[in-house]
């Protein structure tokens, strides 16, 4: 009975030592979720395309790129595509640590399919060796969206507007007229949006718009805008109208004001400093400033900052200038090559019309490819336990097992006394 236990402990022994190269690399956090955990498109017209998105979230402690696909009915009718490009079809997408990331997804539903449903699986995975961070393992992460299509062959153009505002602005300036729409119907629909502009009961500008297309169950910011220069400051009248095919949907009338230059305020935030890609040697690291304009008025930003390892200035980096509207938030881009290991530091802020951000500082420990992989103390522990638990075990019943036989042998030769 002793050999057996002692042989299958062996056995669980050679089986948890195998398996330390996975749990030492996995010493910090792992895991990843996608969101929503379903999609349903209802009356899905045949030949249309729908659009949904879905966020993937990263809780590792890397940048990790996973891949993108889909099974059953709807494999075929499925194409991914970044947040920062909807012309180009991706297949993975790099996901910066401890973050999320959009992932738009199109159903194409093909001109010949038949009414019904059409389920299938979309899947969200690690590649090979990133959920450790180490290509020595093969361990591998998955999270997926059950998606139900409804395909059906009648059309229905319908919509909603949400709301429709505007805001003041200057000489110079673009007028801008945000039309909040929902597309309720089973197609694309492209709502024509007519503007006229008035100052004391006067015509001064008629024009008409329809130029964005909403997909079926999405809402979407259709603009319309009206360039201000050379216009006289004052009051000024906005009617707006919105029609979706022959069916007038809403009319609204705005006032609004155009102000001499300088008159509204221009005010910014640097909400955030990080960068994408593996802090390696060699590696050119793309820093990402998120800017988000806070003030009245668009404005025009830039970022620029100055990297440091220790107390020396190795170098300077700016973005292009950005557009950014009122309210907006964007990423502002520039780039640094690691030229040495270490740790470095970004120092920098964004500059905007004449102004500039407070100051944001980001970290950064360069490593070379050949740096070991970093072992946490929970890791450490629990290989300490998985290995010392069963050598206890084999030691404890040799021992028990050396006592017996002494037992049995001192019991012989009392009898032979």
């Amino acid at each position: 009975m002793a050999k057996t236990i002692i042989k299958a402990l062996k056995s669980s022994l050679l089986l948890l030592l195998a398996m330390l190269p996975i749990l030492s690399c996995c010493g910090g956090t792992i895991g990843i979720g996608v969101s929503p955990s379903e999609i349903f498109v209802a009356d899905a017209l045949r030949g249309g395309e729908f659009q949904r998105t879905i966020k993937i979230f990263n809780a590792m402690e890397n940048a990790t790129t996973f891949a993108l696909n889909a099974t059953d009915d709807v494999c075929r009718w499925v194409s991914f595509y970044s947040d920062e490009d909807l012309t180009t079809r991706v297949t993975n997408v790099t996901v910066a640590a401890n973050s999320d990331q959009t992932v738009f997804v199109v159903f194409t539903v093909p001109s010949e399919a038949s009414n019904g449903n059409y389920s299938g699986t979309i899947y969200v995975q690690t590649l090979p060796g990133e959920a450790s961070g180490s290509t020595s393992t093969s361990v591998i992460l998955s999270a997926s969206v059950r998606t139900l299509i409804e395909v059906v062959g009648t059309q229905i153009l319908t919509g909603e507007v949400q709301s429709i505002s505007t805001m003041d602005t200057e000489v110079g300036y673009l007028l801008r007229i945000k039309v909040d729409f929902k597309n309720t119907g089973n197609v694309v629909a492209k709502p024509e949006v007519e503007t006229l502009i008035l100052k004391d009961g006067i015509i001064k500008d008629n024009f008409t718009g329809s130029k964005t297309s909403v997909k079926p169950g999405l809402r979407d910011i259709i603009p319309v805008e009206w360039n201000t220069t050379g216009k006289e400051p004052g009051d000024y009248t906005a009617n707006v109208t919105v029609s979706l095919g022959s069916s007038i949907l809403t009319q609204k009338s705005l006032s609004f004001k155009i102000l001499p230059v300088g008159t509204l305020t221009r005010k910014g935030e640097l909400v955030a400093l990080s960068y994408e890609g593996e802090p390696l040697v060699g590696i050119v690291l793309r820093i990402r400033a998120t800017f988000r304009n806070t003030g009245l008025i668009d404005t025009q930003a830039r970022f620029i900052g100055e990297v440091y390892k220790g107390d020396n200035l190795v170098e300077v980096i700016d973005s292009l200038e950005t557009f950014v509207e009122v309210g907006a938030q964007k990423n502002l881009t520039s780039y640094f090559k690691l030229t040495e290991k270490g740790q470095y530091s970004i120092k920098g802020h964004v500059a905007y019309d004449g102004k500039q951000t407070d100051d944001k500082e980001l970290t950064i420990q360069v490593k070379t490819t050949d740096d070991p992989a970093g072992i946490s103390l929970p890791a450490i522990i629990l290989t300490a336990m998985i290995i010392g638990i069963p050598i206890f075990l084999i030691d404890f019943i040799k021992k028990k097992k050396v006592r017996a036989r002494a037992r049995d042998k001192a019991r012989r030769h009392d009898r032979f006394q």
